[in-house]
Order: C-alpha cells, then structure tokens, then sequence
C-alpha cells in the first residue's frame, strides 16, 4: 500500500514538473521492452537496493544499468527521500555513443556542462 501511495505522489510531482523522475521498485530486473522514460528501476528488497535501470535521458534509448552495491565498480549510491524523490551519487557519464552526464538530484535530471 505504501508503494501505491508513493506512486501516486511521484505522478503527481512529474505531472507538476516538481520531479522528472519516479522511482519504480522491482524485485527482478525490469522488462527492457516495457520499461518507461522518466522511470528509474530500482531492484532490491526490503532495506537493500542491488541495481538501479533507466533509459537515457537523452533519447536515445540505451538501457542505462547502474551498480548499487559498493563491492562492484563503479558503483552509485542512491537516497530515497520522504517524497520518494531519488538522488543518485556519483553522476552517471556514458563513455561512448551519446556520451550523456548527468546527476539525478531529488527527482531532477541535471544535464553536466559539455567539455567537447
């Protein structure tokens, strides 16, 4: 029920421009051809998150997959606040094809300045 209600502020907050977006939890990793822009997956359970997913913010449409467990390398940290509003840390920098940098801070995509 908390997740319903969680949900429904996350739609709320997009649908008002507050966030850009919502956090969906998984127990498994998502279905690639059902996955949703402005969506980030985050596989885990109870007390623990194993792996965050997104598509690009760029358009592109790359599956973006993100190690939220510290053992690997890279890994990312994510926090989750009372809104259900996501910060990722570091930020996520593809090396090649679109080549896209950006943060996810409270909900909020941040793009990265060029250096090219």
């Amino acid at each position: 029920m908390a997740n319903i209600i969680s949900q429904i502020i996350s739609n709320i907050l997009i649908k008002r421009k507050i966030i850009d977006y919502s956090i969906i939890l998984v127990e498994d990793k998502p279905n690639i051809e059902n996955m949703s822009d402005k969506k980030l997956f985050i596989v885990g359970g109870k007390g623990y998150s194993k792996w965050a997913y997104m598509k690009c913010p760029c358009g592109c449409k790359e599956i973006l997959t993100l190690s939220l467990m510290k053992k690997h390398n890279p890994s990312w940290t994510i926090k989750v606040d009372k809104l259900n509003r996501a910060t990722l840390y570091p930020s996520i920098w593809k090396e090649d094809g679109c080549r896209s940098h950006f943060w996810i801070r409270k909900g909020k995509l941040i793009w990265a300045k060029s250096e090219y």
